[in-house]
């Protein structure tokens, strides 16, 4: 009959095997009490009061910045996934973070091609603009109607027009051709609403917190701009913990 088990393996006294399991239950004993103490730590005034401090801090956010939160089903700001907490030293420069993010996103604007429009803005720019460009140009230049008061040396360019001929060349039906032309092709020959505004994604605070004892501001849907803000605030809480050792 072949042999059973591993012939190589170590035989263990009984007397080593009690003593791994003492070690083991030692070690067991530690962690427990490792984790009363923090249970003490945390259920202290102090520990309390510092999370209904950071709990009223966000909630104070919420209220002023909503934008910055992402809502639950019946619209209302929902908290931060990760949570927010900082020193109390920190608070004013991160509300103050925070209305620089909602300003900026409100006064900012970014075009794109009018989504309703692709095809007669691609005939306008690859088809239209290189053929009629060049002719309306060239009749722009004919009917110039302060061209026969340009000076002789201002062939080209811009040249200063004396009010006096200005006032004449008002007068003239050359002028009013011009204008015609000009308006013309404004309201006739050029389309219109080629650009819409481009909806942009809101930044939403993802957590604040405090790590290697500087401020870590992470958010979701930011643009570089925004991301310069949160570096000079980080820059900031950095300066203030140097100042106040």
């Amino acid at each position: 009959m072949p042999q059973k088990g591993n012939p190589n393996a170590k035989k263990i006294k009984s007397s080593d095997y009690i003593a791994d399991l003492e070690k083991q239950i030692e070690q067991l004993q530690r962690q427990i009490k490792d984790a009363e103490n923090i249970n003490k730590e945390l259920s202290s005034v102090d520990c309390i009061n510092l999370m209904k401090q950071e709990d009223d801090f966000e909630k104070s956010l919420m209220d002023k910045y909503p934008s910055l939160f992402h809502k639950n089903e019946d619209g209302t700001p929902k908290y931060a996934e990760c949570g927010i907490g900082c020193p109390e030293a920190w608070q004013e420069i991160v509300d103050n973070l925070c209305g620089s993010i909602v300003s900026y996103e409100k006064c900012r604007y970014r075009s794109m091609d009018n989504p309703d429009k692709k095809i007669r803005i691609w005939l306008f720019r690859n088809i239209w603009n290189p053929i009629w460009n060049p002719i309306y140009n060239l009749i722009v230049g004919l009917i110039d109607p302060y061209r026969p008061y340009r000076p002789k040396e201002k062939k080209r360019g811009f040249w200063s027009i004396p009010a006096e001929i200005s006032a004449l060349v008002k007068t003239t039906k050359r002028y009013k051709i011009d204008k015609w032309f000009k308006d013309f092709n404004y309201r006739k020959l050029t389309i219109k609403d080629i650009w819409v505004k481009k909806e942009l994604p809101e930044t939403k605070i993802a957590q604040v917190k405090t790590k290697f004892g500087g401020l870590r501001f992470y958010v979701d849907n930011a643009d570089e701009h925004v991301y310069g803000m949160i570096q000079f605030a980080e820059y900031l809480c950095e300066q203030k913990n140097k100042k106040n050792g």
